[in-house]
């Protein structure tokens, strides 16, 4: 009687175990989508910061900034903004056109605001959110952008990247 309980014990750990491992898994992949949702408006969020800058930044942390920011695009990546820059930017296009930005400003708070993301395929995500400018140009002028920002996201090597950005002015 007791080789029997063991053998019926033995199959109730292996169904237990089986059973746990199938809930763990389940559980990864339903929360999947959430993960990834978070590391996006991470990317978002970083984005941001490294688009800001003081007015005592040193040279070291505005290099970082820029390697971030041009980190956080797919090569290539579409860029629409107005009239002020469309189309297709390469990683180099890119890196020269924030490099022009960070010259020409004297201090920058920049803000992602109303983050929405909706996870489309595994690799491939979209949303949008309000981007907010207040800064002051290196000639002393002043200014604060609220745009509107769809933005379109792929998945490249395990990263979520910025595949496209289209700003839009904010309807009141």
């Amino acid at each position: 009687m007791s080789k029997k309980r063991i053998y019926i014990g033995k199959y109730l750990l292996i169904t237990g175990v089986v059973l746990l491992a199938l809930a763990a898994y389940l559980i990864w992949n339903l929360t999947q989508e959430r993960r990834d949702e978070v590391r996006i408006k991470n990317l978002l969020y970083t984005l941001a910061a490294d688009l800001s800058k003081t007015s005592d930044e040193s040279a070291a942390t505005a290099l970082l900034k820029v390697r971030g920011v041009t980190g956080a695009f797919a090569d290539p990546m579409l860029f629409a903004m107005d009239h002020y820059a469309q189309g297709s930017y390469d990683r180099e296009r890119l890196l020269a056109s924030v490099t022009r930005y960070r010259t020409t400003i004297a201090q920058a708070q920049v803000t992602a605001d109303d983050v929405v993301i909706k996870i489309t395929a595994p690799e491939a995500a979209s949303g949008y959110f309000s981007g907010k400018f207040s800064g002051t140009l290196k000639n002393g002028m002043s200014d604060k952008i609220i745009k509107d920002i769809d933005v379109e996201f792929i998945k490249i090597d395990g990263k979520w990247k910025i595949k496209s950005l289209k700003f839009s002015n904010v309807l009141h």
